[in-house]
């Protein structure tokens, strides 16, 4: 398949033909119920605790030849503070993701702010996405994000191959540009 586009993230090349790059291993924190989190909505956790798990899984992705990236999950806006100056610490893809638009914004700017927009992938744009969220997206610098092809107004009809090449084309790839990414990476969801 000529032209499958590959693209750098954090020094680890994403896309291009099937078995070109090594496989993105991407490991989950801080969600909700995390044991890491002694507060969720302040987002007190203890690093030294963190930095295990992170290089635990780390070096399971290494054992197995795959390269790896860190979703982080923030669970409030107020996490924000106290859990992007430690993943800015890692040298890493950052995910950065949350059941929180408002949270997922602060780490946007946040990211730019630390100078960790090349690292960062904003996770994700969605069909019901605003159009303030995208413009933080764009004035972070983050030039990448998962674009999710479901929409969770009407799960059932998106689910068909069809419905979901549609959700692409009209919703999602316009609104990327609208947030100027030009790294896309799609979530097809299960």
């Amino acid at each position: 398949m000529a032209g499958v586009r590959s693209f750098d993230i954090a020094g680890v090349k994403l896309g291009g033909e099937l078995g070109e790059n090594p496989t993105l291993l991407v490991g989950s924190v801080f969600y909700h119920g995390d044991k890491l989190l002694a507060n969720e909505e302040e987002g007190v956790f203890s690093r030294e605790e963190a930095r295990k798990v992170i290089e635990d899984a780390a070096s399971l992705a290494d054992r197995y030849g795959l390269r790896f990236g860190l979703d982080v999950i923030f669970p409030s806006p107020r996490s924000v503070d106290r859990i992007m100056p430690f993943v800015s610490e890692l040298d890493l893809p950052l995910f950065l993701d949350s059941p929180s638009r408002d949270a997922r914004i602060k780490a946007y700017s946040m990211a730019k702010e630390l100078g960790l927009a090349d690292r960062c992938v904003a996770n994700g744009i969605d069909v019901t996405t605003d159009e303030e969220e995208l413009r933080a997206i764009r004035e972070s610098s983050i030039r990448a994000a998962v674009l999710l092809a479901f929409d969770p107004r009407n799960p059932a009809a998106s689910m068909r191959p069809e419905a979901r090449l549609e959700i692409v084309r009209g919703a999602l790839l316009p609104k990327a540009e609208k947030a100027g990414v030009d790294k896309p990476l799609l979530d097809a969801i299960v």
